[in-house]
């Protein structure tokens, strides 16, 4: 069985003629709800009877089938239609496609990512890192950060954390022996937030590590101080021994005061953990 993305179909399909769509006829297509077959094709659509021995029939214009996708029991048919999308794919689409291959491979979920825009410039870090060893750096890193944790989507965070944690570990093998601070922040921010948080404080212990020599400016240090306080906060929220809370909220509070001393202001982020800190020290006073 040959399984082709609904996406790729229906941007194929859509410029194709009625010969090139025949091939269709007989496959199969599925989506979250419901799975057709695919009876009749024009350019204007595809014919569908449903699979549940209703009966069901509809026609459905192309971009319909972007949401889920086709299977072909002939290989033969199969086949003819990946041809004939490779074939009528554009420079633009062919980089898509490529883009999102190397994606993919990575461990992210293309659907979640939020569009090609980000796809592509995920891509282009991702190729450059495995084929030339390059690290983004500056507001490139901002702007992978930034892909990796739009909208705190679990997928895309757990697999970005992969991927970041490499590149760090190959930043660092560079530095003889001092911590990379401006990746352990995006490290320890999307550990922190797929319940990681083992690894988020360990990735953060290096501010609390006499003598550390941290390669980043106080701002980067001060941000992951209040990442490392905040998951303290959260370790803090779910332990039941008192004693060992208590210890947690009191490493917490002094990641916050380092944050704050070193920190350009206050900042809303470290306010926040002073008000988590109050309520928990609250709670555990009664």
């Amino acid at each position: 069985m040959i399984e082709i993305d609904g996406s790729e179909v229906s941007r194929w399909a859509a410029k194709a003629n009625d010969a090139e769509l025949v091939p269709l006829i007989g496959s199969e297509y599925s989506d979250a709800d419901d799975i057709w077959i695919v009876e009749a094709v024009g350019v204007d659509g595809l014919t569908l009877v449903c699979d549940d021995n209703t009966g069901r029939r509809q026609k459905r214009p192309f971009d319909f089938f972007s949401r889920g996708s086709f299977f072909f029991q002939s290989e033969c048919s199969g086949k003819s239609v990946q041809d004939l999308i490779v074939g009528s794919r554009s420079k633009s689409d062919k980089a898509i496609h490529d883009a999102r291959i190397a994606v993919e491979r990575s461990g992210f979920l293309i659907s979640e990512l939020g569009g090609d825009t980000y796809v592509k410039r995920l891509a282009t870090a991702i190729r450059n890192f495995e084929e030339h060893d390059q690290i983004p750096d500056g507001d490139d890193w901002a702007e992978i950060h930034q892909i990796l944790s739009q909208g705190q989507k679990q997928s895309v965070m757990r697999a970005g954390a992969k991927f970041v944690e490499s590149m760090l570990t190959r930043a660092e093998a560079a530095l003889n022996g001092r911590f990379d601070v401006f990746r352990r922040v995006s490290l320890a921010f999307l550990c922190r937030h797929t319940n990681q948080l083992d690894k988020a404080l360990a990735v953060s212990d290096v501010v609390v590590q006499q003598g550390a020599n941290l390669v980043g400016g106080n701002r980067s240090i001060a941000v992951l101080c209040t990442t490392r306080a905040a998951a303290l906060l959260d370790v803090a929220e779910r332990e039941q021994d008192r004693n060992r809370k208590a210890e947690l909220i009191h490493k917490a509070r002094l990641a916050a005061n380092r944050a704050n001393a070193i920190g350009e202001g206050d900042s809303d982020e470290v306010m926040l953990v002073y008000m988590r800190i109050k309520k928990l020290e609250r709670v555990d006073q009664h």
